[in-house]
């Protein structure tokens, strides 16, 4: 009778080691594809902030740039270089007064008063 139940609890020892090398093999198969998940998350995350930093450094030099073609632009668009150019174009101070300018004609035509 002892090497019936010893069979038996043999058995039943056999079950649950089965049963634990299942929940064993299956824990580290999960582990093993949560350190990929992991390793794969991490390495796209480094390349969008790589990405980011690269838009961050553009955009700083275009607003740098901007503020450059803002103060040529203040600087061409004053009234003193603007004559300057017209003059060294060949333009003349207009002397003789405006007499009429019709604004509703289909073309516009500006007689000048001759002294």
């Amino acid at each position: 009778m002892q090497s019936l139940e010893h069979l038996l609890n043999k058995m039943q020892n056999n079950k649950n080691d089965k049963i634990y090398k299942t929940i064993l093999t299956a824990s580290i198969l999960l582990f093993a594809v949560s350190i990929t998940a992991k390793f794969a998350l991490c390495g796209s995350v480094s390349i969008k902030n790589g990405r980011l930093q690269e838009l961050f450094s553009q955009r700083n030099y275009l607003e740098k740039e901007i503020s450059r073609l803002s103060y040529i632009d203040s600087t061409m668009s004053s009234l003193s270089y603007v004559e300057e150019k017209a003059v060294g174009l060949g333009f003349v101070e207009m002397k003789a007064r405006l007499l009429s300018l019709d604004p509703k004609a289909p073309v516009q035509v500006a007689a000048l008063q001759v002294e």
